[in-house]
């Protein structure tokens, strides 16, 4: 009777194992050596019956089975944990990655690859980290070793090309980045991002057609993919095909608002408002009237919603601002751009110009000023600054001043006719009459020189 108590028992410690713990199957291990050693013991010391010995036997037997099948989870339960703490690892990685918090994230993924040195995907992700934090050499180190752990036949084979391709597209090798795309798509040609980065190299290669076929194959592939739309609109818009542009655009907004609007997460919400930005900008290149750049004006507006510091946004709506000779409104947009960026030459000159147009003339200094602080005297923004500053002079009849300013910038082009025009009017200003018609007069010659040699034809043309 005891034996057929310790087989009940050892039977419905086989069940419990299916649930139990870790600790739990430790436990178990140390029930089934009992019920071993006591089976063994009552063999060796009584006299049993026939049905005492066979249930002896199956008491042994049974507990030798509970000992294997209990290392057997202990093992698979430290294997799911094992598994569980790689995708804990890698999903901070991923997260901190969407942050821009590539250190963090950098962190998370080597800790993910120490349990797990033999995977491609973590090191794809750590590529991409590294990649978008500007270590393009570690990246490239780190994708050719995902690219060896896969065999050229396996899923994330052409997914490892891609990335590869990614990070030498960031360091502007064009033609190196396309071939390792198109052996991606030829491993994979359903694999939709490879289309996607194709298109991107081309676009930046000025090749529009080429980036919109392959936009086109994204699309076909994946017609929910908001990014194919998005840069199909910015290569139709290139090519001045605005129409095309649009219908592009706003299919990508479309897309977007039907699939993702709901749950935006960092990526997510730059993403939608670098759409409305490009659509601004196709209304503002389309410019046929003042309807079409309120549409623009809207278009930014609603990218500024979504994402506040989008300085292109607020820097393109103080142009057009600008072009409607709202001055106060430009002012303003420039100023929320100067707030996210203090350094912005672009947007600094901007502001300069259109004070320098209300008349606030000593605020258009400040602007241009500020301008000079940041560059070297060889930059072209530092030309402009300085060309601007004397004229502004002028504005308030500053003309020594003035002067000077145009002196400086002939030392850094002397041949340019807008400064030597300038120069001849502070002249005539400060009653240097005969110095002021010899400096307009250099001003017709090389105005002059330039047309007949615009004008030249090449004899050895056929």
């Amino acid at each position: 009777m005891k034996n057929l108590t310790n087989l009940i028992g050892t039977g419905t410690a086989l069940k419990d194992l299916l649930t139990s713990s870790p600790i739990f199957l430790v436990l178990i291990i140390l029930y089934s050596i009992y019920s071993i050693f006591y089976a063994i013991l009552y063999l060796n010391l009584e006299s049993p019956s026939d049905l005492g010995t066979a249930l002896g036997l199956i008491s042994i037997f049974i507990g030798l089975i509970s000992i294997y099948y209990a290392l057997y989870m202990s093992r698979k339960s430290t294997k799911q944990l094992k598994e569980i703490q790689i995708d804990y690892w890698n999903t901070r990685g991923v997260d901190y990655s969407k942050q821009k918090k590539y250190d963090d994230a950098l962190q998370s993924y080597e800790k993910a690859i120490d349990l797990d040195p033999s995977s491609s995907k973590l090191r794809i992700n750590k590529a991409n980290a590294l990649s978008s934090k500007g270590q393009y050499k570690d990246a490239i180190e780190t994708i050719r070793t995902a690219i060896m752990l896969e065999k050229p036949t396996s899923d994330r084979y052409p997914r490892a090309l891609n990335t590869k391709g990614e990070v030498l597209f960031r360091q502007s090798k064009y033609h190196e980045a396309i071939a390792t795309f198109e052996e991606a798509i030829k491993q994979n040609p359903q694999l939709v991002y490879p289309w996607i980065n194709l298109g991107a190299v081309h676009y930046e290669l000025e090749k529009y057609d080429k980036a919109i076929e392959a936009y086109d194959k994204a699309i076909k592939l994946d017609p929910k993919f908001v990014g194919a739309y998005y840069g199909k609109g910015r290569a139709h818009n290139s090519k001045k095909e605005y129409q095309e542009a649009i219908e592009a655009l706003d299919n990508a907004i479309e897309r977007f608002e039907r699939t993702r609007l709901e749950k935006l997460d960092r990526f997510d919400i730059e993403m939608y408002a670098l759409i409305w930005s490009e659509k601004g900008i196709t209304l503002t290149n389309q410019k046929k009237n003042d309807d079409a750049l309120d549409k623009a004006i809207h278009a930014y507006r609603t990218a500024i919603e979504f994402d506040p510091r989008y300085i292109v946004a607020w820097y393109n709506l103080g142009n057009i601002y600008s072009d409607k000779t709202e001055y106060d409104r430009a002012i303003e947009a420039y100023d929320r751009a100067i707030d996210i960026n203090p350094r912005d030459v672009d947007v600094l000159s901007a502001r300069g110009k259109v004070l320098h147009l209300k008349g606030e003339y000593n605020k258009a200094l400040e602007a241009y000023d500020k301008i000079m602080e940041k560059l070297p005297s060889e930059d072209s923004a530092y030309f402009s600054a300085l060309v601007n500053r004397g004229n502004a002079l002028c504005g308030l009849e500053k003309f020594d001043e003035a002067l000077k300013d145009f002196e400086r910038a002939k030392k850094i082009d002397p041949f340019n006719t807008i400064v030597l025009d300038n120069m001849s009017l502070v002249l005539l200003a400060l009653g240097r009459n005969e110095e002021a018609e010899a400096v307009r007069e250099k001003a017709s010659r090389l105005t002059r020189l330039v047309q007949n040699s615009n004008s030249y034809i090449d004899s050895s043309d056929p």
